[in-house]
C-alpha cells in the first residue's frame, strides 16, 4: 500500500494514523529501520568523510536523513529518488536527489511519498492526504525544515515556543516578500497538485482523506481509513480503540529529529484565513480553478469563498506586515541569525529554478546524483558529489542481482526483513 500528499497536506498524520490502525510487529519495525540506518550510514559516512576539514566541525544534517530512504523520495518505474539536506554552518547548503533500485523501497514499512507519479504501482491501493491548497501554502510558508531545526537544536537548544513562533513568523514575512520564494513554492504545489489530480484519475483504488476532517474526532475520516484497510482485506486493530489512541495524542510532533515539525498551537482547520495575505489566497484559487473545474482540491467550495472573504480582514499582525511588503514590493530584512535565514530557504517544497539567480540549481552530477539546490560558496563540493555518484553506482549496481522485488503483504514484514538481510550480505 502507498501514502502520497503534497508537504503540509497531513501526510504525516495519516501515516501516524496507519500505525494506530496497523497491528505491526514493532520489534520487526525496530529490524527494518536498523538496517534502513546500516545501509544509509555506509553510504553516506562515503560522501561525509571526504569533506574538506574547515567545513567537517560546521555540518549540519539531520538524524531524519541517516536512513538510507530518510528524505521526501518518488518511486518511478525502475527507480526511488530520495532527497537528502546537508548544511555547514556560515557557508550555505545542499539540497541533492539520490536515485536507488527500487528493490531499496522494502526497507519501508509502507511506501510514502510527497510527490505522485503514474508507475507500476499506480493501482497498488494507495491512501492520499489532501487539504485546501491555500492550507498547504500558509503552512508551508511558516514550516521550518529539518536543516534549520537541527542548527536550532544546537545553537539554540533551549528556545521556546513563543521564540520559535517568531523565528517563523520573521522567515514567512522574508519569504512573502520575496516574489521568486512565492513563486517557487506555489509553482512546486501547483504542479504537485495536476499530477496528484492524474494520478487520481489514473488509479482504480485509492481513498482520500481531508486533513481538516482527520483532525476532527467527530468526522468520519478515521473510519474512511479502515474501511479502505477492510475493504483491501489488511488486517485492522479495533477500530474504537485506535480511534481513541490517535486522537488522545494528536497534538504531538510526529517526527523523532525534526523537532520543530510541529506548529505548536496552529494546526487550525481554517488558520491560513489569518495567515495568509489575501493577493496570494486570491492567486491560489483562480489558478486552481483553471486546472480543477471540478474543484477536487476544494472542498467544500462555498465554504471556502466565504473564507476567502473573510481572508480579507482578518489578518494576524504578522500576516498584516507580511501584506505591506507585498503591496510595496519591497524585500523584508528578517531580524534574524544569518544561518536560519539560510538553512530556511532549502526546501524540497520549492522549484528551486525559481532561485538559481541566487543558487547553482538542478545540477546533473550523474546518472544516480543530482544538486537540486547548492548555495555557491559550496561550489568546492562538486567534485565531492562527482566521486559520490561513483558509489551510488556500486551501490545500485551490486543490487541489480535481486529481481525478486515485490510490494510484499502489507503490515507483515517478515519478506521485507530477508529481502534487507540480503543487502546487508552484499553491500558490508
Amino acid at each position: 500500500m502507498h501514502v502520497l500528499g503534497i508537504a503540509r497536506s497531513g501526510f504525516s498524520l495519516l501515516m501516524v494514523a496507519l500505525d494506530h490502525l496497523i497491528p505491526w510487529n514493532w520489534d520487526q519495525r525496530k529490524n527494518l529501520q536498523e538496517i534502513n540506518n546500516f545501509l544509509g550510514n555506509k553510504l553516506f559516512t562515503k560522501l561525509i568523510n571526504e569533506i574538506p576539514k574547515n567545513l567537517t566541525k560546521k555540518i549540519i544534517w539531520n538524524g531524519e536523513f541517516n536512513s538510507l530512504t530518510g528524505g521526501p523520495k518518488l518511486l518511478e518505474q525502475d527507480y526511488l529518488f530520495i532527497r537528502k539536506y546537508l548544511g555547514f554552518i556560515d557557508s550555505g547548503d545542499v539540497i541533492f536527489e539520490i536515485k536507488l533500485n527500487k528493490n531499496f523501497s522494502s526497507l519501508m514499512p509502507v511506501y510514502h511519498s510527497h510527490y505522485f507519479q503514474n508507475n507500476d504501482f499506480t493501482n497498488t491501493p494507495s491512501l492520499i492526504s489532501r487539504r485546501n491548497p491555500c492550507g498547504i501554502f500558509e503552512s508551508a510558508i511558516h514550516s521550518l525544515n529539518a536543516m534549520t531545526s537541527e542548527y536550532i537544536q544546537k545553537k539554540y537548544p533551549n528556545l521556546n515556543d513563543f521564540e520559535t513562533e517568531k523565528i517563523r513568523n520573521e522567515m514567512a514575512i522574508y519569504k512573502f516578500s520575496r516574489k521568486d520564494v512565492v513563486g517557487g513554492l506555489w509553482n512546486f504545489q501547483l504542479n504537485e497538485m495536476k499530477n496528484m489530480m492524474n494520478y487520481m484519475d489514473n488509479s482504480k483504488n485509492h481513498e482520500v482523506i481531508d486533513w481538516e476532517d482527520l483532525i476532527l474526532a467527530e468526522s468520519d475520516a478515521f473510519m474512511k481509513i479502515y474501511d479502505f484497510l477492510q475493504a483491501n482485506k489488511i488486517e485492522s486493530n479495533q477500530i474504537h480503540r485506535a480511534k481513541q489512541s490517535f486522537y488522545k495524542n494528536i497534538d504531538k510532533n510526529l517526527l523523532a529529529f525534526h523537532m520543530h515539525n510541529y506548529r505548536a498551537g496552529h494546526a487550525l482547520r481554517d488558520g491560513w484565513i489569518f495567515g495568509l495575505p489575501y493577493p496570494i489566497s486570491h492567486q491560489i484559487t483562480q489558478e486552481t480553478l483553471k486546472v480543477d473545474q471540478n474543484n477536487k482540491f476544494i472542498q467544500d467550495f462555498d465554504k471556502h469563498l466565504m473564507n476567502l472573504d473573510i481572508n480579507k480582514f482578518s489578518l494576524h499582525d504578522n500576516a498584516k506586515k507580511a501584506l505591506k511588503f507585498i503591496e510595496s514590493g519591497e524585500e523584508y530584512v528578517p531580524q534574524l541569525d544569518e544561518n536560519i535565514k539560510e538553512f530556511s530557504m532549502n526546501k524540497s517544497n520549492i522549484e528551486a529554478s525559481n532561485l538559481k539567480e541566487d543558487y547553482i540549481t538542478n545540477l546533473e552530477i550523474g546518472s544516480f546524483l543530482k544538486i537540486k539546490k547548492m548555495s555557491r560558496e559550496l561550489e568546492v563540493l562538486i567534485p565531492l558529489f562527482k566521486q559520490f555518484e561513483l558509489e551510488l553506482q556500486k551501490f545500485n549496481s551490486t543490487i541489480l542481482k535481486f529481481q525478486d522485488y515485490s510490494r510484499h503483504s502489507f503490515g507483515k514484514l517478515d519478506s521485507n526483513i530477508v529481502l534487507g538481510n540480503k543487502f546487508l550480505g552484499v553491500l558490508k
